[in-house]
């Protein structure tokens, strides 16, 4: 009997000790093969990272301009060691944007925020007020919600 809000991946009486139904075990099973065919920094242990930058962004996206030099920054991160994908966001009504990366470690996340990203942004006309996070990912919740966390995902 699933608990009332369950979601229906733990199953068990009210009140009882829950467990984990046959689908999320399944899961569990699945995700541990996985790691085994992963490559190193991407196997369980090693903690994938999330930089989040956010800034003020004075040009819109159809800016020629910007979107030249916004290009070229693509085609040299698109190289970073150890980023496994970006992702670029804009509200050009609110003239600000974000940007998220996902590295396959903490070294290589911060390599880049703490070291040449800042200046390199920071040198694009209109741009400011640049604020730098980091987080950690969820593997296991993040491959049930089908995040892509591998290089290959978007294909």
């Amino acid at each position: 009997m699933l608990r009332p809000g369950a979601t229906g991946l733990w199953h068990g009486p009210v009140g009882s000790r829950a467990r984990p139904s046959l689908g999320l075990v399944a899961l569990r099973s699945h995700l541990r093969r996985l790691d085994w065919a992963l490559p190193k920094g991407e196997q369980k242990g090693t903690t994938m990272k999330l930089l989040v930058v956010r800034y003020s962004r004075q040009l819109g996206k159809d800016n020629p301009d910007q979107e030249r030099g916004f290009l070229a920054a693509a085609e040299k991160i698109a190289g970073l060691p150890g980023l496994v994908w970006k992702l670029w966001a804009y509200d050009d009504h609110a003239h600000v944007a974000e940007s998220i990366y996902l590295f396959d470690s903490e070294s290589s996340a911060r390599a880049w925020g703490d070291g040449p990203m800042k200046p390199a942004l920071g040198s694009h006309p209109g741009i400011g007020d640049i604020e730098v996070r980091y987080y950690d990912v969820d593997a296991d919740l993040s491959a049930v919600t089908r995040a892509p966390l591998t290089a290959g995902a978007h294909a």
